[in-house]
């Protein structure tokens, strides 16, 4: 079961009821990690009706089917965030 390291989870972003799932699925031969609503309905980046709260995508990842939980940063947010794929050498 995937966990999350709760205390590292700023509460700031707690607060925030931007939250989708994640699960990883093969899409054309590659790997792609697609956002999901705790129902396991797709979740959308630009549709709010669509996220959730940080209790809701914890339950719903504890509950299983679901590999992980980001949050959706908007325009509107104080906030900005980088993402570092595939920017480690594992070899």
């Amino acid at each position: 079961m995937a966990r999350v390291n709760e205390v590292c989870v700023p509460q700031t972003l707690k607060d925030l009821p931007q939250w989708v799932l994640w699960r990883y699925v093969t899409r054309d031969g590659k790997t792609t990690k697609p956002p999901f609503q705790a129902s396991g309905h797709p979740a959308s980046h630009s549709d709010h009706a669509t996220w959730t709260t940080y209790d809701r995508a914890i339950r719903a990842l504890e509950s299983g089917g679901f590999d992980g939980v980001g949050i959706v940063l908007t325009d509107h947010d104080d906030i900005c965030g980088i993402d570092l794929d595939h920017c480690m050498n594992h070899g």
